[in-house]
């Protein structure tokens, strides 16, 4: 219920707000889209907070959209330890830039008196909810190693999916809780922009490039003098637009130049007739591999109980995965009394397949090597919060009777089966 909320409502309730409201705040209040600058009180800690915090943040959200938009580019790009080590590490110091221009936004607006008289209480509020967002976000860079190369396999499938409306909340269901955190105060804070000082971000000026310029003049000066600053503003108008149109001009040659490079890059290259067969042989499998995951997922719908495996096959030494009715990877053991035990194959940490091979009774999650007991399924050493997840498992036998007290003469005539609906 709580990640259907957070995960699959809250997205579009906050999105919804910064539209309705940004833009009712724009029709209503159009002086009020600013940033309502407290410069003219106090300029000197403004500027070492300002300057620090949009330079840190700039990075840091460029970072996020980048790698949620080229999930896969930059999975291939990241799978170089070097350039991932790199990734991380400017991301991490671009967040620590930003808190420091956080914290002294916060000195500054607690500790001076002119600046408290023009506070209100959603300034404060924001503030705080920064600060706790970047400091989640150092923390999951921190304890949750490695984000910029995961998420491109599991938050950029889900944010694609609230994009395509249908929001798939098993990518994020098993997050651990400060990356799910982190991830809802960003949701909070995209509503709370049109309510507070943040609109300024959407605020642009474009007004002010066809405006006159705005020239002071002293009253006491003679008139030849304002006929002198008349012309140079004149002159300087059309100094603007001559800069303004060269500048203009050199954007598009350098635009053009770059997509020439860029969209050969992301098109491909030209294919010869192979390996255009080749392309679509694999789009094939894929269609076929898609079908088949539709045709499980009918059998699971429509079958009260699956098939997991003949109990003489199973083994102690060496998993058999299997598909539950989550369509989730398991896996079957055998016990020391020669009956089954049944654990979920995703990490509790961030729902990596666990490896089926045991080396001393315990199997091993290979994403951040947590280690699990195959008794009892539960954790040994790692990353993980918690063991494996237990399935309840159902014996029949050759004739499909449900065996409810197992004889040890006959274990090898039994089948393992797990029921709908049946969570441990």
């Amino acid at each position: 219920m709580f990640d259907l909320f957070f995960f699959g409502v809250l997205p579009y309730l906050a999105l919804a707000l910064c539209l309705v409201v940004g833009i009712l705040r724009f029709t209503v209040k159009r002086f009020s889209y600013s940033s309502l600058s407290s410069q003219f009180l106090e300029h000197r800690t403004l500027f070492w907070a300002s300057l620090p915090w949009h330079l840190g943040i700039f990075a840091v959200l460029l970072g996020h959209f980048a790698v949620f938009l080229f999930p896969g580019f930059f999975r291939a790009l990241l799978a170089d330890h070097r350039i991932l080590l790199a990734f991380e590490a400017t991301g991490l110091i671009a967040a620590f830039i930003s808190l420091i221009g956080l914290a002294l936004f916060t000195v500054r607006r607690v500790f001076s008196g002119r600046i408290q008289s023009v506070t209100t209480t959603m300034d404060l509020a924001v503030l705080v909810l920064l600060l706790l967002q970047v400091g989640l976000g150092i923390l999951t860079a921190t304890l949750q190693r490695w984000g910029s190369l995961w998420a491109t396999g599991v938050l950029a499938p889900y944010f694609d999916s609230l994009f395509r409306l249908q929001p798939d909340l098993a990518l994020v269901k098993d997050l651990p809780f400060i990356i799910k955190a982190h991830a809802v105060l960003a949701f909070v804070i995209v509503g709370l922009i049109p309510f507070s000082r943040l609109i300024h971000m959407v605020s642009l000026p474009f007004t002010y490039i066809p405006r006159r310029l705005q020239i002071v003049i002293w009253n006491f000066r003679r008139r030849k003098d304002l006929v002198e600053r008349a012309a140079l503003e004149d002159e300087s108008r059309r100094q603007f637009l001559r800069g303004a149109t060269g500048v203009g001009i050199g954007a598009v040659l350098i635009g053009v130049g770059t997509l020439d490079k860029v969209v050969p890059f992301f098109k491909g290259p030209d294919l010869t007739k192979e390996e255009r067969e080749e392309l679509l042989s694999l789009k094939v499998k894929k269609l076929k591999a898609t079908a088949e995951q539709k045709a499980l997922e009918l059998e699971r719908m429509q079958s009260e109980t699956l098939f997991v495996a003949n109990l003489k096959d199973l083994k102690r030494d060496s998993g058999t995965y299997f598909i539950d009715y989550q369509m989730s990877p398991g896996l079957a053991f055998l016990d020391a009394a020669g009956l089954p035990l049944l654990y979920s194959a995703k990490c509790p940490h961030l729902g990596c397949t666990v490896n089926n091979k045991a080396e001393g009774g315990l199997v091993v999650c290979p994403c951040h090597v947590s280690h699990f007991r195959v008794a009892d399924g539960g954790r040994v050493d790692g990353p993980t919060p918690t063991g494996l997840r237990t399935i309840p498992h159902l014996l029949k036998d050759a004739k499909g009777a449900l065996v409810t007290a197992p004889e040890a003469a006959r274990l090898g005539e039994y089948q393992v089966f797990i029921a709908k609906g049946e969570r441990s």
